[in-house]
């Protein structure tokens, strides 16, 4: 008779990092467990990433991230078209509104935040998605069996643990998919603030 997995409540999959952050967040409601793996397929990124200054204040997590992150403020933007004659207003104001960082600073950051939290972090060299039903999903972490009765996904899988997973190739164009913030307090989430925020890609 085979040996039953041992069974953890969430498995976050990704090196996105709002994978860690999902990570630290779930670990840091009592008694759940959980563990963080990389994707072996998904390369490093080393690239600048555009952060709006919100993100800083939607967690109490997050608010010592500002001061470690090597980050360039930017105090206005203009917004140009392919066309050279498209350009909108340039927007400044007294306040930054937004920051350029290295992604790769602010993944690490938000990974040793996660490990920090308790989150097990793993980096296998392999990642196999074996099984899914009602009571969960099983992963094959290198040698390392796991079921996990949830499983958070920021990234994307091989098309074998995909078809177990019954997730599709790519997205119906139709499918609109939208971003924004919520902000935490304690364990519940506030109202969305009736002051209009610029929409920007955070990548997180």
């Amino acid at each position: 008779m085979a040996k039953q997995a041992p069974v953890t409540d969430v498995i976050v999959m990704g090196e996105h990092p709002a994978a860690y952050l999902c990570a630290a967040l779930l670990r840091q409601k009592g008694g759940i467990e959980v563990v963080h793996a990389t994707l072996p397929h998904e390369p490093p990124h080393d690239r600048l990433v555009t952060i709006n200054p919100e993100f800083f204040d939607l967690h109490k997590l997050l608010e010592p991230l500002k001061k470690k992150l090597k980050l360039t403020p930017l105090w206005g933007l203009q917004f140009l078209g392919d066309d050279a004659t498209l350009v909108s207003e340039p927007h400044r104001d007294r306040a930054p509104c937004a920051y350029v960082g290295s992604y790769r600073d602010v993944r690490a950051a938000l990974e040793k935040l996660a490990c920090g939290e308790g989150v097990r972090c793993v980096k296998a060299k392999s990642l196999e998605v074996t099984h899914a039903n009602e009571s969960g999903v099983d992963v094959a972490l290198g040698s390392e069996k796991l079921h996990a009765r949830v499983v958070a996904l920021a990234g994307s899988l091989p098309e074998p643990s995909r078809r177990v997973l019954g997730v599709p190739d790519s997205w119906p164009s139709e499918i609109v998919r939208r971003y924004t913030y919520l902000r935490l307090k304690g364990a519940k989430w506030a109202e969305v603030p009736a002051k209009p925020t610029m929409p920007m890609s955070l990548d997180l």
